[in-house]
Order: C-alpha cells, then structure tokens, then sequence
C-alpha cells in the first residue's frame, strides 16, 4: 500500500488499539499484523494542487489494484497457515475501505480464514457472502459514511468496485459502527472512525471468538434498515451544515451585538 509515514503510523495506532481491546475480552492470546503490501488510494481526489493525490486516486478507483492485491495476500495468508505448527489459530482478516475490496479478491482466492470483516467498504467482487468466501463474514457500514454507499445494493450504488456487502441480500453478519454528525465536514472522519467505540469493541469480540458479545446492526434493505442514498446524504449533510454555519454565525453576531452593546453603555 502507498502511504506516507503519519498514516502508516495512525494504521499502526488503530491496530495495537484493536489488539488490547481483544486481549481484553480475555479470551486467549492475541497476535496482530498490519499487512501493507497493497496501493491504496493516498491522494485527495477534488484537490487542484495535488494532481499526484488525483492520479494515484483515478488508479484505485477501478478493481484492477485491488485484485492483485488480493492475490498476493491470499498467498500471505496461506504462508500463516503453513506455518502454524501447533493448535489451530483463529484467523480473522480485516479489510478497510480499498483495503475491504482487496480483501474481497482474497477471499475468492481462496484465503484461508475463519472470519472476515469488511470495514467501510466501497464495494467487493461477490453478491453475496457465501459466493465470497466459507468462513463467516461481518460487515461494519455507517450510514453517514458515503464510501459505503458506493457499492451496488439496495436502492442504488456506483458499484464500480462491486456489491455493497451491508446489503441485505449480500447475507453478510453486520455489526454497529456507531453514528455521528451528519454534516459534510464530518463525512471523512466517519470513514475513519472504525477503530474506536462501540465499533471497536465489536470488532475485539469478532477476533477473539465472542461472537455472542456482538451487537448488530439491521442490514440495509431490511426491516429497520433504512438508509440515504449516496446523493441524499451529500444533500442532507450539506444542508446541515449551512444550517450549522448560519446558526455559528448568527451566534457570533448575537454575542458580539451584546458586548458592543454593552460597551456602547459604559
């Protein structure tokens, strides 16, 4: 994966974040790698001066990276398996966002795993889990996180990158990520938020083999499941935040006039 060394070093964070947290369910002990050897888009695709970020984004944007990624990781995770010389391991696999669309190819590989997790996903090369993969697959997709409405699936999706494994006729086991402001300022760090709160800790119980200790999340398309489309949310969250600006605004102006106001007094 191309990645400059403050996320590397934020990846790294989030991974020790999710090994302490699975240790902690006290279950056993706990072994974490943080596998790199896939491109991942590093740049910011509407950003005029960086037309470096736009070409590295324009080459992710299509599977053709992801699936040779896959490959090589399927082949990571048979070494594992290889050389994994007393009880077996439980073996749970981890993709974000691209990374979830690489981990797709993986699985269709062949990747030997006992669970798979598709975190923020744009969308993977299945329609549904069981055409992906044997092994059990959890889906964590926040609603206000428009990378995960990209896929293809229940009212819509660019599917560019494949199916929306939150879907409801994917089949996939989805767990609660959590929820935040729905402005669009704030739609980023949603895409990033996986590793911290109730996220987190469901993401510990899939490690460490608690998976009664998961909370669910109705899948999208089912009963309870309703969601905004990809243009409804960018529509909703810009609204709400030229309601939040004009109410900041009007704030500002409403203590100023008071204090102006009130030195005019003196």
């Amino acid at each position: 994966m191309t990645s400059d060394t403050s996320s590397t070093s934020a990846n790294l964070a989030k991974t020790y974040d999710l090994h302490l947290a699975a240790l902690d369910d006290g279950r056993g002990s706990v072994a974490s790698i943080y596998w790199l050897d896939y491109d991942a888009p590093s740049g910011n695709p509407i950003d005029p001066l960086d037309p470096l970020g736009q070409a590295d984004f324009d080459g992710v944007a299509l599977p053709a990276k992801a699936r040779d990624g896959g490959a090589r990781f399927a082949d990571f995770v048979d070494g594992l398996r290889a050389s994994d010389q007393g009880d077996r391991a439980h073996l749970t696999v981890i993709g974000h966002s691209y990374g979830s669309t690489t981990l797709g190819y993986a699985l269709l590989d062949g990747a030997p795993v006992d669970d798979a997790v598709l975190l923020g996903s744009p969308g993977v090369p299945a329609a549904t889990a069981r055409q992906l993969t044997d092994a059990d697959v959890w889906v964590g997709a926040r609603d206000d996180d428009p990378v995960t409405l990209l896929g293809t699936g229940d009212r819509g999706g660019v599917g560019l990158l494949g199916h929306d494994p939150a879907d409801d006729a994917f089949g996939a086991r989805r767990f609660a990520a959590g929820g935040g402001e729905l402005r669009v300022e704030r739609l980023l760090a949603h895409h990033t938020s996986y590793f911290e709160g109730e996220s987190l800790a469901n993401l510990a119980h899939v490690v460490s083999g608690a998976d009664d200790e998961v909370s669910s999340q109705a899948r999208r398309g089912a009963p309870g499941g309703g969601h905004l489309t990809l243009p409804e949310l960018v529509g909703a969250s810009t609204a709400a935040s030229a309601a939040h600006g004009l109410a900041a605004a009007g704030g500002w102006l409403l203590e100023h006039s008071r204090f102006a106001l009130g030195g005019w007094g003196r």
